[in-house]
């Protein structure tokens, strides 16, 4: 029988809300492709809908744990986390519809988003297969530390959503289109933030106890959701964002 300490409360307590807040997030987008019709927001609707996913496998384990004692099998939460490498495929999906380019090359740059992604993931379902241990190591059911190999994915998933995006962030501040600009602004606040998430998870992978944890919480999960929240913000400029910016 599994025994939660204070710790995996505080851990799962991330968990549901990094959950709620991207499940959020993707229903505005998906509220805003249903009045605008642009195909970039559904993109984005199914981004945050992936990602919310990944974090579903801890949140079951945990309230086994609580019912029955025994957690989630680790492989079975490993394989819940793959629909990241999805997600950046979405992602890229929505940001290369958003920048000014020759359509010929948007769709040579959506092809290389699948294959990138696809092997991405094949290598993350490769490990998994081999071993679930070249994956992760999980604490009592919950508390999970990425391997090299996985934290190394991650970080590379979240450099090349970034770079893409800021491709699209440098267009918006070349235009002389105020909004634009706005957008701009609040995009590269949402590229920082999660960078530092990025970079984060290798911390994650080097430490371990209250520190981690804190690592875990603050700088990967807390700087993921402002990310998203400016993204969001910026990618669709809401009408009371709009009139805040130009008052």
């Amino acid at each position: 029988m599994v025994l939660l300490g204070l710790e995996e409360y505080i851990f799962i307590i991330s968990q549901c809300a990094y959950v709620i807040i991207n499940l959020i997030l993707s229903g505005l987008f998906f509220g805003k492709y249903r009045k605008y019709k642009m195909v970039e927001l559904i993109h984005f609707s199914f981004t945050f809908l992936l990602l919310g996913v990944t974090a579903i496998g801890w949140i079951i384990s945990f309230f086994k744990i609580l019912i029955i004692g025994t957690p989630l099998a680790d492989p079975i939460i490993y394989l819940m986390f793959s629909p990241f490498f999805f997600s950046l495929m979405f992602f890229l999906f929505g940001v290369i519809s958003l920048i000014s380019m020759k359509e010929r090359l948007i769709k040579f740059t959506k092809i290389g988003a699948i294959v990138i992604s696809s092997v991405m993931f094949l290598i993350y379902i490769g490990a998994w297969f081999i071993d679930p241990d070249m994956v992760a190591t999980t604490e009592g059911g919950i508390y999970t530390t990425w391997s090299i190999l996985v934290s190394s994915l991650i970080l590379i998933s979240s450099v090349i959503m970034l770079f893409t995006a800021s491709i699209f962030v440098y267009q918006c501040f070349e235009t002389d289109n105020v909004e634009n600009k706005i957008k701009g602004k609040l995009l590269l606040i949402g590229i920082l933030t999660t960078a530092l998430a990025g970079i984060a998870v290798i911390g994650v992978t080097l430490t371990s106890g209250w520190l981690n944890l804190l690592i875990l919480i603050i700088f990967v999960y807390l700087f993921r959701i402002i990310g998203g929240i400016f993204f969001y913000i910026g990618f669709t400029l809401p009408q009371w964002v709009r009139k805040i910016a130009l008052s």
